[in-house]
This record gives C-alpha cells, sequence and structure tokens, in this order.
C-alpha cells in the first residue's frame, strides 16, 4: 500500500521520464507480488473443487471490476482538476487507506488461521 502511494506521489509531482518509468515499475513489482499473494491465498483456503471460482471471482472483481471502478473515479477527478492534481488525490486517498490496511494486515498476521501462508 506504501508503494502505491509513492507511485501515486511520483505521478502527480513530476514529469520527468525516469521518474515516471520507476513508479510504473513499482507498480509492476507490487502489483505482481499482490496478484501471487493472492492465488496463493485462494489456493490455500478454498478446497479443491471451489479453486477455479475462486480465482476466477479474484480476477473478476478484483482486476476487471475494480479496474472499471478506478477508471470511472479518475475520469470523475480529471473532469474537475488538472490530471497532476487527480494524481495527487489519489495518493492522498492511498495515504489515508494505508493506516487501516495496515492495521488489519497486522490483525491478519496474529491470527492463527493465516500463519501458515509464510513462505
Amino acid at each position: 500500500v506504501a508503494a502505491t502511494c509513492l507511485r501515486w506521489l511520483a505521478l502527480g509531482s513530476s514529469t520527468n521520464t525516469t521518474i515516471i518509468l520507476l513508479s510504473q515499475s513499482l507498480h509492476a513489482f507490487t502489483f505482481a507480488t499482490f496478484t501471487l499473494s493472492s492465488v496463493k491465498l485462494i489456493y490455500q483456503e478454498l478446497p479443491e473443487s471451489k479453486k477455479i471460482k475462486g480465482q476466477a471471482l479474484l480476477f473478476t472483481f478484483g482486476m476487471g471490476f475494480g479496474s472499471l471502478v478506478g477508471r470511472i473515479i479518475m475520469g470523475i477527478i480529471a473532469q474537475y482538476f488538472v490530471i497532476n492534481s487527480a494524481y495527487q488525490i489519489l495518493f492522498a486517498i492511498s495515504a489515508f487507506l494505508t493506516i487501516p490496511a495496515l492495521w488489519y494486515a497486522r490483525a491478519i498476521k496474529k491470527s492463527s488461521r493465516f500463519n501458515n501462508l509464510r513462505p
């Protein structure tokens, strides 16, 4: 989540090609990490008969529906602000959501149900 905050901040604050390329590379790394972790969680937590459906739902809602909602929100923000300000607004939203996300991750880590998720 913190890496996402940095990415939005970089995109909203810089026109330097190198910084934009690095922020997009950071996005590729964090997106791959999230996707692999999500698939691993599905395969560890769901019974064999539900694994395919679980993964289909992850990609349908997480990447399909989530992408749609994100694009609609970005379009609405971009109508009222210059594009750099829109990225800075997304940075602020991400930064605000980092605190509950870290709290939730810590609670999950303490839960005995998810202790076997470590590699």
